[in-house]
């Protein structure tokens, strides 16, 4: 958990979210960042940052803490030769990473937890879509709102 004000370790926490992608078994390539013209080979997910807010109910006289909301995507091109494959093989890895953000609930100390049932926002929740790049290959994706609770980041003087 951060203890020191004034430290949002985005660095270590993005690599935390990636190692699990990986951790699947399933996942060819976690980035981390939003991929928004190459083409991707496999299962892929793509963790970045959506929003970032204060937490007042977590928060005290001395410090702000802050709710740091990522993006997580799973990304698996649209094959039209086996079409009923492509969700079920999406499942997986989103089932295997919603687990893992259940069972590792403070990224190993990196966060104060995950906000699985949104008491500060928006609950950890996986949205289905579609994404085309660049006229590229179409993507079936499955996009889970990550909601992480960091105590403690900046500090306030009253």
């Amino acid at each position: 958990m951060t203890s020191d004000p004034g430290v949002l370790d985005t660095t270590s926490i993005i690599a935390a979210v990636r190692s699990h992608a990986l951790a699947t078994g399933y996942v060819e390539d976690a980035p981390g960042h939003e991929p928004i013209s190459r083409q991707l080979a496999g299962l892929v997910v793509a963790v970045w940052v959506q929003r970032l807010t204060p937490v007042s109910g977590a928060s005290g006289l001395a410090s702000t803490s802050v709710r740091l909301v990522l993006n997580v995507r799973v990304y698996a091109p649209l094959r039209m030769d086996a079409p009923d494959e492509i969700d079920p093989a999406v499942m997986v890895v989103v089932d295997r990473l919603l687990t893992a953000y259940c069972a590792d609930f403070t990224l190993g100390g990196l966060v104060h937890h995950v906000d699985i049932f949104g008491r500060y926002g928006a609950a950890l929740d996986a949205v289905a879509g579609y994404v085309h790049h660049d006229g590229g290959t179409p993507y079936r994706v499955m996009t889970i709102t990550l909601p992480l609770v960091i105590h403690n980041v900046w500090e306030q003087n009253p």
